[in-house]
């Protein structure tokens, strides 16, 4: 009995041993990948957990760690989480776009839209208003409603794209689909306007 409880707990302990292999490689296979598991995986998403309970006490100088710790393991919402972070509290809008970079190549849609952002401003990266409408787009097509609607503005005011008012209701009204109110609120704006012109 003794020698089948130890072997027990040999095989046991091979298969956590295991587990955490393939867990640890599935954190790496997603950095290679682009595909990042969000939470669920010991390694993965447990430090992205305690970095947002960090963030919702303002402790920042926690949940900065913590992110830094779950964007290195491949965690995509983690390394906006930290982009904001060093934007809004250290003030570097440069390593936050970087950070954004990485966020938004890992499919985290909110992070394409800050990078949108500071393209189209010129903070923390060179201006350009081409790459902004590049970036929203990628974030609208990824069920992004803030992406849809910037997207939306882009269109209707020619900025980063030729103007087209057609172009511009079908994404606000993709945005107001999503109950994005100020999106809806576009929508009608821009339709009164075409009605009164036309």
């Amino acid at each position: 009995m003794m020698a089948s409880g130890a072997g027990d707990r040999k095989n046991g302990g091979e298969n956590l041993r295991r587990q955490y292999e393939a867990q640890t490689s599935k954190c790496r296979f997603n950095i290679m990948t682009g595909f990042f598991l969000l939470g669920g995986l010991s390694g993965c998403g447990d430090d992205f957990a305690k970095a947002e309970r960090a963030l919702a006490r303002k402790d920042y100088a926690k949940a900065s760690a913590l992110f830094q710790k779950a964007c290195e393991k491949g965690n995509a919402k983690a390394c906006h989480g930290l982009g904001e972070i060093v934007a809004r509290v250290e003030g570097n809008e440069k390593k936050a776009a970087g950070l954004f970079k990485i966020a938004c190549d890992g499919g985290e849609s909110k992070a394409c839209v800050s990078l949108g952002y500071m393209r189209q401003a010129g903070q923390g990266i060179e201006k350009d208003e081409k790459k902004a409408a590049d970036l929203y787009k990628k974030a609208c097509d990824a069920a992004n409603a803030i992406g849809c609607r910037n997207l939306g503005v882009m269109y209707e005011y020619g900025v980063g794209a030729e103007k087209d008012d057609e172009s511009a209701l079908l994404y606000y009204s993709m945005a107001c689909g999503m109950n994005e109110q100020r999106a809806c609120e576009l929508y009608v704006t821009l339709k009164h306007q075409r009605t009164k012109d036309g």
